[in-house]
């Protein structure tokens, strides 16, 4: 019988701490100053992080802006962030600046997806994609992958954070209506996932 989807989600959430831990040790490559980070929808959050934990060292585009305007990648590294590696408007953007960029980088979970064979690299998010299911653990691997790149994790204590966050959950509470989640700098990627 197959999972549900609050299942899958609970048991993803579970397995975070140890997948997290084990894929802070990866040795991941360096963005030099001025390499762009490119994602649309829950990547794009990711990418804007890695804006804001460079202190603006590195930018964050929607890929559409370098399909339209592919000479802002001139002579500069690119890493694409798409989980399945099939995001066409990422495909498109990859193409657009090949011979551009200085280097291109794939970040993802598709495995000899297109957007990894377009591009001069891949960083592998250890992480079994599966389409329209909610995406915790890939938004947390990208957005560490991100904060790799750019050198700003050093260690962290993942299992200890779920454990705060699960004894402190009683003190969360939300009314009816609409909610908003808000945040600035490195809290801004965040509230927009």
């Amino acid at each position: 019988m197959a999972q549900s989807p609050i299942g899958r989600l609970f048991g993803e959430v579970k397995g975070e701490p140890a997948a997290l831990q084990e894929f802070a040790q990866s040795r991941l490559p360096t963005a030099k100053k001025g390499s762009i980070f490119v994602g649309a929808g829950d990547s794009y959050a990711a990418a804007l992080a890695g804006f804001y934990a460079s202190r603006g060292d590195c930018m964050a585009l929607d890929p559409y802006v370098l399909v339209s305007t592919p000479k802002i990648a001139s002579g500069r590294e690119v890493f694409f962030i798409s989980i399945s590696g099939r995001t066409s408007s990422n495909v498109e953007a990859a193409r657009k600046v090949d011979g551009i960029a200085s280097r291109t980088t794939a970040i993802t979970a598709g495995h000899g997806s297109r957007l990894a064979g377009l591009t001069d690299g891949a960083v592998e998010l250890p992480m079994t994609y599966v389409p329209k299911a909610v995406g915790m653990l890939s938004f947390c691997l990208s957005l560490l992958a991100v904060l790799k790149i750019v050198n700003v994790v050093g260690s962290a204590d993942f299992s200890r954070a779920l454990t705060n966050a699960e004894s402190r959950r009683g003190e969360v509470s939300f009314g009816e209506g609409t909610t908003y989640f808000l945040g600035n700098s490195l809290a801004y990627p965040a509230a927009l996932y």
